[in-house]
């Protein structure tokens, strides 16, 4: 049997717990134990005295308002039975786990919290997976759809995450990895599209974002559900473009872009030295059929000759890829004024001048795009030179499969949305392609 007795010595109180039984037929005793409770003391005032002479408590005995924590380790104590094997060791084990539960308790709350802090140290936060995101070495060894990434797809990426910070500051918020949420994403859009951004430009940037969180969750990072949703993503919409004419061409070469006749049409903000080297870019975006990026650029240098005769070489700067291109005399007339390049003039004023440009030639026919309507030089931009490049060469006959050579696309259905031919125009060419067939 287990016996549970506490004694007062000197104000302490020490327990005494035996337990007892039958060995080979002989009382034995299988736990002995008499020591201190430390930190526990009591009066001899206080401490009952009706019990025993000696200053000793039975459980059975003990004062309902005793501690209540040597109330436990009694009741602990009187429920060990001689077969449950235990030794003076284990016993000592019980009741110090009691007695310094709080202290215990308070040392694993401390460790846990500490490894807490820890494993958020450790922890890459989206800021720093951005920070080294961006880092040229690293992204120069990714690949992307199987293959390197292009400087073209680093530029999107970087927008894409400029973008993110400035939404950050103007919302005052700080993302982290579970806050992309279907409500994020709504709110990011809304952000965008607040500051002007059109529908394809912001459902691009949430694509470009969800393919560096997918990176991310490729190393292991844990992410929002929304993420793996499958409607992250927005897709983007077809969009009504212009593209030139080839009598809207003729006229835009012809315009006379003398001072006198700039002073007719009020343009005063720029000289005809700097309109001419718009039309000239923009005629080599015509002709060549490239992007803004790429045509900008070009000049005799990129002239080069081989078996057949003048081409342009161009490593576009998208896709890193190198597409050639046959130099009409035309072409080469222009890039023979810039031998070393054609220079450089920033976007908005581009578009500034030859939509100027445009407004004197009387590219003023009244058009409707995207729901907006107004004269069609107010919708030229610098990807119309792309537009009316494909547009031509569709046009006078080429083959698709030879226009993507030269404007690079992987597929034909992407150059469907470059080719912007009036429905009258694609049945000229039918016609002119096929004169036996509509004979």
């Amino acid at each position: 049997m287990a016996t549970v007795k506490f004694n007062l010595r000197n104000e302490s109180i020490y327990i005494r717990f035996r337990v007892t039984g039958l060995k080979d037929g002989k009382k034995t005793s299988f736990v002995d134990i008499d020591r201190k409770l430390k930190g526990y003391t009591c009066s001899s005032e206080v401490w009952n005295m009706d019990v025993t002479s000696k200053k000793r408590i039975r459980w059975s005995e003990m004062n309902g308002n005793f501690d209540l924590k040597v109330a436990e380790i009694a009741k602990e104590l009187s429920a060990i039975k001689p077969h449950d094997g235990l030794c003076n060791d284990e016993v000592n084990a019980i009741i110090d786990g009691i007695l310094n539960r709080e202290r215990i308790e308070k040392q694993e709350r401390i460790k846990a919290e500490l490894k807490a802090k820890e494993e958020e140290a450790k922890r890459i936060t989206l800021h720093s997976y951005l920070s080294q995101f961006r880092e040229r070495e690293r992204i120069a060894s990714m690949r992307h759809k199987g293959e390197v990434v292009s400087e073209g797809t680093r530029k999107c990426w970087d927008s894409a995450m400029d973008m993110l910070l400035s939404y950050e500051k103007d919302r005052k918020v700080c993302m982290d990895w579970s806050d992309f949420t279907l409500g994020w994403r709504d709110d990011f859009y809304a952000y965008m599209e607040g500051k002007g951004y059109s529908h394809n430009y912001c459902a691009n940037t949430i694509t470009y974002i969800h393919t560096i969180l997918r990176y991310a969750r490729r190393e292991g990072i844990e992410q929002s559900s929304f993420f793996a949703s499958g409607e992250f993503c927005i897709s983007t919409k077809e969009v009504e473009n212009i593209y030139l004419t080839e009598e809207e061409i003729n006229r835009f070469l012809s315009v006379d872009l003398s001072s006198e006749n700039l002073k007719k049409y009020d343009i005063v903000r720029t000289s005809s030295d700097r309109l001419e080297l718009a039309r000239d870019m923009f005629m080599v975006g015509i002709y060549t059929a490239q992007r803004y990026s790429d045509y900008s650029k070009l000049g005799l240098k990129d002239v080069y000759i081989d078996e057949d005769g003048l081409v342009v070489r161009v490593i576009q700067q998208k896709t890193d890829e190198e597409v050639i291109i046959p130099c009409s005399s035309k072409l080469h007339d222009i890039l023979k004024k810039y031998p070393e390049g054609m220079g450089s003039i920033n976007r908005y004023s581009f578009t500034e001048y030859i939509r100027a440009i445009a407004r004197m030639a009387g590219i003023d026919d009244e058009v409707t795009i995207n729901g907006e309507r107004g004269p069609k030089y107010n919708f030229i931009c610098t990807h119309t030179a792309r537009r009316t490049g494909a547009t031509r060469m569709y046009l006078l006959g080429l083959a698709h499969e030879d226009i993507m050579s030269i404007t690079g696309h992987k597929s034909v259905q992407m150059l469907n949305r470059y080719i912007k031919a009036e429905k009258r125009e694609r049945a000229k060419r039918i016609r002119e392609q096929n004169p036996a067939l509509f004979a």
